[in-house]
């Protein structure tokens, strides 16, 4: 998590959703890279469709969301049939992977009333967004080139946040955090600060909220 108070960036590793909010009483919102509502019977989640008809050329991005009986599944396999017994289709590994953190989420936002705003959103569509041309970047952040556009992206709205990549990938281990996770934590944290000024935009497709009162949408600044 890297948040920035005064133009000054600090950031913190975090096992838990919940100890990250509890050791962080200063923000009001948090912009986060994963699912926030869940599809439920008679509520299908579309917005990963919406969001790969934005991401042209950089689709393998975004995953399948695992309805919430599937993230509440006691195993893989259940977690596969639930999901294909609801919307058709299984899940893939990177999917699976997902559910633990987004059950975390999914029962923190359903048993907490803090003040804190907690959107989803997705780095490759606010890199998108934060370019004059709001052009897909077509090369992967796993080749150096890739992390280097975006990093030079980003510092052409914030020439201090350089600095900061370099300060927590040199703080940090790659075995702890990967060197395109910085860089998408940064950019998540420079959209909370420019939006905040200037307006957030955000990527909705019906239904709106899921069965449990959660508001389905993507939060991004357009440049």
């Amino acid at each position: 998590m890297v948040k920035a108070i005064e133009e000054i960036y600090t950031y913190g590793l975090y096992r838990h959703f919940a100890h990250l909010t509890r050791d962080n009483p200063d923000i009001d919102r948090l912009l986060i890279d994963m699912p926030v509502g869940l599809s439920e019977k008679g509520c299908i989640r579309t917005l990963d469709q919406e969001l790969r008809r934005h991401l042209k050329g950089r689709t393998s991005t975004v995953f399948n969301t695992p309805c919430r009986a599937a993230v509440y599944a006691e195993n893989q396999e259940q977690a596969k049939k639930e999901n294909l017994q609801l919307e058709g289709k299984s899940l893939s590994i990177q999917s699976l992977s997902l559910c633990p953190k987004i059950k975390e989420i999914d029962e923190y936002l359903r048993t907490n009333n803090d003040p804190i705003d907690i959107w989803e959103s997705h780095p490759e569509l606010c890199f998108t967004h934060l370019s004059s041309d709001h052009k897909t970047i077509s090369v992967s952040k796993h080749d150096q080139a890739g992390r280097q556009l975006r990093l030079d992206l980003l510092a052409s709205h914030d020439q201090s946040i350089t600095t900061a990549y370099e300060t927590i990938l040199r703080n940090t281990r790659r075995k702890h955090v990967k060197s395109d996770d910085i860089l998408d934590a940064l950019c998540l944290c420079l959209v909370n600060t420019l939006a905040a000024r200037a307006g957030f935009s955000f990527l909705q497709s019906p239904p709106l909220c899921d069965p449990q009162g959660i508001d389905m949408k993507i939060a991004f600044f357009r440049a």
